[in-house]
Order: structure tokens, then sequence, then C-alpha cells
């Protein structure tokens, strides 16, 4: 309710805008391409020297940036520390799940987390909502 004499001091703030709208377009293609480079690099048994930066660009860096952005938080350096912890838990949490159902591959922890960041990044899907009752 805003008083009567129209200052309105009673009105609701303005709902806070869209992270995604921050976050460049090209950044999908960064984390899929890191992701299939990655995989290629562990698949192909290229040298560790290579191959370590990108499967911790893809284990590390990727999905912090789908977490980060993901965030609700103004302040940068608490997207940074959001999407840093998230990444780190969602590393551990795929590599539990592979070992626990006895299916641990390296290979397989780094296409499923490079598929979630890419999912992250991708940003919010829009499925159109069909009625629940004809």
């Amino acid at each position: 309710m805003t008083p009567q004499d129209g200052s309105g001091a009673g009105e609701l703030p303005a709902p806070p805008r869209s992270h995604w709208r921050n976050l460049p377009s090209w950044w999908i293609w960064i984390v899929a391409v890191s992701t299939v480079v990655a995989t290629l690099a562990v698949l192909v048994g290229l040298s560790p020297v290579v191959r370590g930066p990108l499967v911790a660009w893809v284990v590390l860096v990727c999905p912090s940036v789908g977490f980060g952005y993901r965030s609700r938080a103004a302040d940068p350096l608490a997207r940074w520390v959001i999407g840093g912890v998230g990444a780190v838990g969602l590393a551990t949490v795929v590599a539990e799940l592979l070992l626990l159902s006895r299916a641990w591959s390296p290979t397989a922890l780094l296409v499923v987390v490079g598929t979630v960041a890419t999912l992250l990044v991708r940003g919010p899907l829009r499925w159109r909502r069909r009625p629940l009752t004809r």
C-alpha cells in the first residue's frame, strides 16, 4: 500500500536484473569446446603437461563460471567464492557417485562435469508449460 501523499515510500523495490545478461554468449562455446578438447586429450593420451591444465580448466574453472553467474550475489568476490565452492563440490559429488557405483573413470568425471558446466553456463532452460488439465 502506498501513502496517500504520493511519495511512494511504501512501494516494493524493483526486482533485480537477471545476471544472465552479464554473461557473454560466447562462454557456452568456450566451455563446450574446452570439454571436448580436454576429453580428447585424455583419450588420446597427450603429455600430462598439456593434459593437466586442460582437465583443471574443465573441472574447476568452467563449472565455477556457471555457478558464479547462477548465484544472485551482487558482489563479484562473492560470485568467485560461490563459483569455486560449487565447482569443487560438483567434482566431489560426481567423483563419489562414480566411485560408489563402481564406474570410476577420470574420463567419465571429466565428461560429466564438463556437461554439467555447459548446462550451467547455458542459462535457464525455457520450457513451455503445459496445462495440468485438458
